[in-house]
């Protein structure tokens, strides 16, 4: 395959806030099929906020829209993730994060949702030695809807607790 891609973008930002706007056009040959072409846009609004000392929030929205040539199916994609981290000094560290995205082709043979949830959460007591210890437990939800099939969606839930010691 071969590719090539155009991107215009708009960066902003402020001493608490950042932000990122961008149009892309890409173009894609497959060269199995006779060099037959597929050309997307991409469009996508990113942002990074810092509310308070330690704490940053990532959101970001995309629409993404593709179509072959050979066959002038489109396909759209949106997507969106809010992303939250937070640190207090070395100790504490948490992070969530969700995502979002669909999928949807105009021939009807795709129609895919799929969600995502993850959260971290993670504590290192103060200690003298050089032995750091850290305690952590960590969770992922995962679910996907396929419309187009008459199977089952997929959820899958993971729970993990997790004591790491270092440095002896």
């Amino acid at each position: 395959n071969q590719s090539h891609l155009l991107e215009g973008a708009y960066t902003f930002s402020d001493s608490k806030w950042s932000g990122r706007l961008s149009s892309t056009y890409t173009t894609t040959s497959d060269q199995l099929n006779s060099g037959q072409e597929t050309k997307g846009f991409i469009h996508a609004l990113t942002g990074t906020l810092r509310p308070v000392e330690g704490m940053t929030l990532v959101p970001i929205i995309s629409l993404r829209e593709d179509r072959q040539g050979w066959s002038g199916t489109k396909t759209e994609t949106t997507s969106a993730s809010m992303t939250v981290t937070y640190t207090q000094g070395t100790q504490v560290n948490v992070l969530a994060q969700g995502t979002y995205s669909g999928m949807k082709s105009s021939d009807g043979l795709l129609d895919r949702t799929t969600v995502q949830a993850r959260g971290v959460a993670s504590w290192s007591p103060p200690s003298d030695s050089e032995t750091r210890t850290t305690i952590s437990l960590e969770s992922l939800y995962q679910s996907a809807v396929d419309a187009t099939n008459q199977t089952p969606s997929m959820k899958n839930l993971t729970v993990l607790a997790r004591l790491s010691v270092s440095g002896f």
